[in-house]
């Protein structure tokens, strides 16, 4: 039976998520505050245009709809009555931008990919990447709007584990064994440090990976040096602290987001984070572990930008490994894709969602290639069709167990992070 916890349900300061639109198009935010019940808001505007529609779902939580923004920042007004609602909060609309396929080599002697993301308003990439041991680990930074014309920069932070972006993209946070930062995510200077407590500074657990809630947390998860169970924690962005979640336990836990920060999905075992509540609970479904033969090889969970498709690779408890189709609930399996193991021993490399739940991407680690599966139609004998040829990744991405992968906000772009480069390609 699925328990739940509440473990932190309070909203830490004003979000609106995600933060950043596609300038033209049409789009779904979730709007966190406080007072909004008893305000008796009225009026949801992004700038001088009024929402399409708005839900107030409760006194915390907001959700609205927004017509085709100008490209530039949008101040999210509430009124109630023509009086202003305290909020402060901004929409950032930018254009949609195609890239070409590339490689963007890490240099030196930079391996895996451990973190990876896009920044859609400054047109960066993000690598969290392993040196030759982890007080080598670098955060390296890829301005791809001037790509072909300038150098990408790196900063050396021992033990680097892990990056993401805060709920209004102001700042950088950077996640290493034992500790995370909030970096200027221009200049890469360090803002604040929190070191973490027990059980993190004994040696025995380590922190791992991070995504960010609609309420101003970032979830963390844990592993340890060796094997065993480790804990889950979350942090306060404005606070600067950890709290330790109660008495759920993971093996090497993986996490995805929504991009408007509303659910969560931790892996494996598998957990889920609802944000609206605050709670957090085992899923009814779920997989063993996460199907690869080294122990920190893992796939981040791929979920749409509103929750409501999660894709998940790993193994069952009889060892069979499965790349299965969720709903937003994990209650139920909507469908499958097909693993990258003919034995279908070993789980898929790599996944990614498109943001809308449209399609899926599986990374072909044999043939080098992404697969693409159409998750909009009814899956045929359990499986979701392959819509397209298989296609090849750019050249020189470098052999790897798995791979980081992401679509960006618009659907355009397929960012890969393989070992030595990190590469980018039209999505299919």
């Amino acid at each position: 039976m699925p328990v739940s916890y509440e473990i932190k349900p309070s909203v830490q300061s004003d979000t609106v998520m995600p933060y950043l639109t596609t300038a033209g198009s049409a789009g779904k935010v979730v709007i966190r505050g406080k007072g909004f019940s008893a305000a008796g808001i009225d009026t949801v505007s992004f700038g001088t245009t009024s929402a399409t529609a708005f839900n107030i779902v409760s006194d915390s939580e907001i959700h609205a709809t927004h017509s085709g923004l100008a490209a530039g920042r949008h101040t999210v007004t509430l009124k109630a009555g023509g009086s202003l609602v305290p909020f402060d909060g901004t929409l950032v609309a930018v254009p949609s931008v195609a890239y070409p396929a590339s490689l963007l080599p890490y240099g030196g002697t930079l391996t895996e990919t451990r973190g990876l993301l896009y920044d859609a308003e400054r047109r960066v990439l993000f690598v969290a990447a392993v040196g030759i041991t982890p007080e080598f680990n670098t955060l390296m930074r890829f301005p791809l709007s001037t790509y072909g014309t300038s150098v990408p920069s790196g900063s050396g932070v021992p033990r680097l584990r892990d990056i993401a972006l805060t709920p209004d993209g102001t700042r950088l946070l950077v996640l290493t064994d034992d500790a995370l930062m909030q970096k200027d995510p221009v200049t890469l200077t360090t803002l604040v440090t929190t070191p973490a407590a027990q059980p993190f500074s004994q040696g025995f657990q380590h922190l791992r990976e991070l995504e960010v809630t609609n309420e101003g947390f970032a979830l963390v998860t844990s592993g340890v040096y060796g094997s065993g169970f480790a804990d889950l924690c979350l942090y306060s962005i404005n606070d600067a602290a950890f709290y330790l979640t109660p008495d759920l336990l993971v093996t090497q836990a993986s996490v995805g987001a929504s991009a408007d920060g509303s659910s969560l999905v931790i892996a494996h075992p598998t957990v889920y984070y609802d944000a609206s509540t605050g709670r957090i609970a085992r899923a009814r479904h779920g997989l063993a572990d996460h199907g690869h033969s080294w122990y920190d090889a893992t796939v981040k969970p791929a979920v749409s930008r509103s929750g409501h498709r999660v894709v998940m690779t790993g193994r069952d408890y009889a060892g069979n490994a499965h790349t299965t189709v969720y709903d937003a609930s994990l209650a139920n399996v909507l469908g499958h894709l097909p693993t990258a193991s003919a034995s279908n021993s070993e789980a898929s490399s790599g996944i990614a969602i498109q943001p809308d739940g449209s399609r899926a991407y599986v990374f072909d680690r044999a043939a080098m290639a992404i697969r693409t599966f159409d998750l909009t139609g009814a899956p045929v004998a359990g499986f979701y069709p392959e819509v397209l040829p298989a296609r090849a990744v750019p050249a020189g991405l470098g052999s790897s167990l798995t791979y980081r992968m992401l679509v960006s906000p618009d659907g355009t772009t397929l960012f890969i992070g393989g070992t030595g480069a990190a590469a980018m390609m039209p999505a299919p």
